[in-house]
């Protein structure tokens, strides 16, 4: 049957769907030709797929005189919300470090800030000691005579406003001396190694932080001390 040939009958059985719904007892059509009809397209004639009923939920459509809440507002209060409970809410500050300075080294930053901790300036200490950073302090933000925020550091601060800035270290033609950092041990696995069982990372090139009973110390004075302890993370 050609195209023409199948658009005039299906043309008949609108008609005769039409006559249907005015006078049923005068249907010709049988119940099967019904269904082919409402499966089908009343423009084109082409077969549609079937749709499931849906509820109608007129209570979730805009209504007329109604202003829908401004998101940007709600984002910036959400926002300023986290940034004043982040210290608390941080499951893994030494991960949250660790990122902070590989972002800012693959940006090439002098320095990065970040909240500060007895164990972050522990592991700041080693990343100096080892050579991977040139220095790092402890401090808070404050505002000069100009009124712009300018980093202060102080000895012995501790608390919410505590801030570590970690100074990154680059080679003489830019060249980044951290290459690479990596967590460890996380919350949901601790990982406790031996002293026999540290082999040295990169063949002596990287360090591994690790906490021991005597203090956080790199796998180099670990094995020394014989000493284990918690795997904190590897660098190179």
């Amino acid at each position: 049957m050609s195209t023409d040939a199948k658009r005039v009958e299906f043309a008949r059985q609108l008609v005769l769907l039409d006559l249907h719904r005015r006078s049923p007892e005068k249907s010709k059509l049988r119940p099967r030709d019904k269904i082919r009809i409402r499966m089908r397209c009343r423009l084109c004639g082409r077969a549609r797929a079937r749709l499931s009923q849906v509820r109608r939920l007129s209570h979730l459509l805009t209504q007329p005189g109604l202003r829908w809440p401004d998101s940007r507002n709600e984002k910036s209060e959400l926002v300023a919300f986290e940034s004043k409970v982040s210290t608390l809410m941080m499951t893994d500050p030494i991960a949250d470090m660790l990122t902070r300075i590989r972002n800012a080294n693959r940006i090439e930053r002098p320095a990065v800030d970040m909240p500060a901790t007895a164990l972050k300036e522990r592991v700041a200490k080693v990343l100096k000691d080892e050579g991977f950073i040139l220095d790092y302090h402890v401090g808070r933000m404050t505002k000069n005579e100009q009124g712009a925020e300018v980093f202060k550091p102080e000895t012995g601060l501790h608390g919410r406003l505590a801030l570590l800035r970690v100074y990154l270290k680059y080679g003489p033609e830019g060249e980044r001396v951290i290459r690479h950092v990596d967590r460890a041990s996380r919350p949901g696995r601790r990982l406790y190694r031996r002293h026999n069982q540290l082999a040295p990372v990169l063949d002596g090139l990287g360090i591994a932080i690790l906490s021991t009973s005597r203090g956080v110390m790199s796998d180099r004075q670990a094995r020394t001390q014989h000493l284990g302890g918690e795997l904190i993370c590897t660098v190179w």
